[in-house]
Formats: structure tokens, C-alpha cells, sequence
């Protein structure tokens, strides 16, 4: 059963993964390049052999790979040897998102350059094996709406993507949910669009974890929101399968888009 975890700003998770691993294997010079990798594929490595300090500050290894269309993934990291920890970044070092958990992240990507760095959160290394499948968000049965980083989706402006909300989603009796988180400086403006096939209840989140703006859609219809961003971090839009007042309609069909 995976560890469920109350959701986190994107900084924190950094941070708590460099406490427990910066440094460990002696590396004190920056990654001056990263390993090219081909998405979908997979690809061995060993932790501590080869090692650099990458955009967390943390010593491990840096891989670095394009995709020409939008690209929706799960980033996987396997190993029997350590407790992985993953951060995604863009080809700039913009962070995207990070965990420190079960070493596996979704990514809703728009064509671009981005860069993937592993490395340990238990002060260990040993071979891993990266892999990044296709994904789409759900599978968690949480009962109280409190979802693994690995159920989150992490995503960035210029994204448009699709989703369908099922009864194996996480959430509470009918109100079934997904969550998908976008980091932004304090000089961002984000344009969020939210199309839905039935009733659904559509949230923005600050980062905090407090909401900006709540809407409640009782049919199938659309959602505009524009957010002026003041403060650096990592903002939040959840979607719940089902509006005030209204009976859980599902599968539940949507398409989101950010600019």
C-alpha cells in the first residue's frame, strides 16, 4: 500500500529531500552536462559512480531529454538498493516537481527541453533503473482525499491535456478527485481553462494549500480563470467529479489547458 501524504508545496519537498542527501558522496562540483534520454525507454545507473551536484543541491546524476509534442508521463525510478528521490526541471532549472517518497512522478508536459535528476533520500546509492511510461492520472483508493505525490500531476504553463476521473479515484463517497500542480514566480500570470462532460466542482489553489476560487459547474460546460501570481511556488487546480448539490455523475471527461 502506497504512503499517503498531505500535499506539500514543491519547495518543501525539495528542501527535505537536500537535508537528507546533499553532500553524502563528496560531490561538490555542478553537473556540467546531463546524460541524453529518450523518453519511454529505459535506462540503468549506478548512485555514487559518476555523480555531480545538480539544480537541488544534492549530489546524483543528471539526465536531460526533448519531446516535440505534449507528453504525458510518469517518471519511475526502481532500485532495491536505496530510496530514490527524483526532481523534474525545466532545460532552464525551473522546477516542476519533485518527490522524496516512492521515486515515481506524472508529468503533463508541453513540447520542450526538461531534465530529470536522480538521487537518494536515505543516504545510500547502488544501480537503478529509470523508466518513463505513459500516464494519466487516478488508481489511489485514498478514503480521505489525501493523495501520494506519485497520484499528483505536475505540470507547467503551455500544457493542454485530458483527463477522466473514475471510481478508483481519490476522494471521499462520490466526490471523486485529481489534482494537478503548477509552479509559478511572483511575476507569472497563469490562464487556466477547464472543459468538463458533466457536473464538476473546480478549485485554484494557492501555495498554501488554501483556495483562491472555487466553481461549481451543475452541467457539462467550460471554466476560464485567470490568477496574477504574487508570490514564488506552486499552485494547485483540483478537479472534483461532482458540483454542489448534484449526485457524482461518472466516468467523468475533461481537458485542461494553461497559458
Amino acid at each position: 500500500m502506497k504512503s499517503l501524504v498531505r500535499l506539500t508545496p514543491f519547495a518543501l519537498l525539495v528542501v527535505a529531500g537536500c537535508a537528507a542527501i546533499d553532500g553524502i558522496f563528496g560531490n561538490s562540483s555542478t553537473c556540467a552536462s546531463a546524460t541524453a534520454y529518450i523518453v519511454g525507454t529505459s535506462t540503468s545507473g549506478t548512485m555514487g559512480q559518476g555523480n555531480c551536484r545538480g539544480p537541488t543541491g544534492a549530489d546524483g546524476q543528471l539526465y536531460s531529454f526533448t519531446v516535440s509534442a505534449q507528453t504525458n508521463i510518469k517518471v519511475m525510478v526502481a532500485t532495491s538498493a536505496f530510496t530514490p528521490a527524483l526532481a523534474l526541471f525545466t532545460s532552464t532549472n525551473k522546477a516542476i516537481g519533485a518527490t522524496t517518497l516512492d521515486g515515481t512522478l506524472r508529468a503533463f508536459l508541453p513540447a520542450g527541453s526538461y531534465q530529470i535528476f536522480v538521487s537518494t533520500n536515505s543516504g545510500k546509492g547502488g544501480a537503478y533503473t529509470l523508466t518513463t511510461p505513459n500516464t494519466a492520472l487516478g488508481g489511489c483508493t485514498s478514503s480521505t482525499g489525501s493523495i501520494a505525490d506519485s497520484d499528483v500531476g505536475f505540470t507547467i504553463k503551455g500544457a493542454t491535456f485530458t483527463g477522466q476521473i473514475t471510481e478508483s479515484d481519490c476522494g471521499a463517497l462520490n466526490a471523486k478527485t485529481h489534482w494537478y500542480r503548477v509552479p509559478l514566480s511572483g511575476s507569472d500570470t497563469l490562464s487556466t481553462s477547464v472543459t468538463v462532460d458533466k457536473p464538476a466542482g473546480l478549485y485554484f489553489l494557492d501555495t498554501s494549500g488554501a483556495v483562491i476560487v472555487t466553481k461549481e459547474l451543475p452541467a457539462a460546460g467550460s471554466w476560464s480563470y485567470t490568477y496574477p501570481s504574487t508570490t514564488d511556488g506552486t499552485y494547485t487546480l483540483r478537479i472534483e467529479s461532482r458540483a454542489s448539490g448534484s449526485a457524482s455523475s461518472l466516468p467523468l471527461n475533461y481537458t485542461v489547458t494553461l497559458q
